[in-house]
């Protein structure tokens, strides 16, 4: 069968190697053009969300909670360590919607990497967010937060910029950056450039009040 005892209780137990644990359904099934070895199906039996949730519960008294926890090594033998590299792919997760055909198709997905050259307890990293656009396939990079805490939206590059948000517009756009009023209120702008709202603060962009 595949699972073995590990101790007196019947929780637990492992899966051998070459063998998969499918929770609410009768077989696996494919999913990003892969069959995962673990997998949680389920139906709408459970209200809305079905019988397919995954729960992780913290109880203890103390400050930290449940964690979830990817993991990445070089090396192609279990439990070594073999260092990774800039740019590698640390853990992803993934949003395959049913498409009509299957589930390989991307929607979005949020990814960590690698951001630069790792050592010995130094591991820089980036944090990616990509949707996919319409009449595609593959989600596409559209926010990142690099390792240094600086913030990409629609590219990858800035202007020397140590920390801070950098916006790339596309090549029609007139408008950078928009402040609304969730009023939906006309509002106008009553004060803008070196104003001095805080001693730090050295460009301050303030609404009008509504009409």
């Amino acid at each position: 069968t595949g699972i073995t005892s590990l101790g007196t209780q019947a929780a637990d137990f492992k899966v051998g190697d070459g063998y998969g644990l499918v929770v609410g359904h009768t077989g696996a099934l494919a999913i990003g053009g892969h069959t995962p070895e673990l997998q949680v199906i389920g139906s709408a039996a459970d209200g809305n969300y079905g019988d397919s949730r995954i729960s992780m519960q913290m109880f203890k008294a103390n400050g930290f909670g449940a964690r979830l926890h990817f993991g990445k090594s070089r090396s192609g033998t279990l439990g070594t360590m073999t260092r990774v590299e800039d740019d590698d792919e640390i853990g992803v997760i993934v949003f395959n919607p049913a498409d009509g055909t299957d589930m390989t198709s991307e929607a979005a997905r949020i990814g960590a990497y690698i951001d630069g050259a790792p050592d010995g307890n130094d591991t820089p990293g980036r944090l990616v967010f990509a949707t996919t656009a319409g009449g595609a396939a593959d989600a596409t990079e559209r926010l990142r937060i690099d390792s240094t805490g600086q913030v990409f939206i629609g590219g990858t590059a800035n202007d020397n910029i140590t920390v801070g948000l950098t916006i790339d517009q596309g090549a029609n756009d007139d408008n950078i950056f928009t402040l609304r009023s969730s009023s939906r209120i006309a509002h106008g702008l009553t004060s803008m450039g070196f104003v001095n709202m805080d001693t730090a603060d050295y460009f301050t962009i303030r609404k009008g009040s509504g009409a």
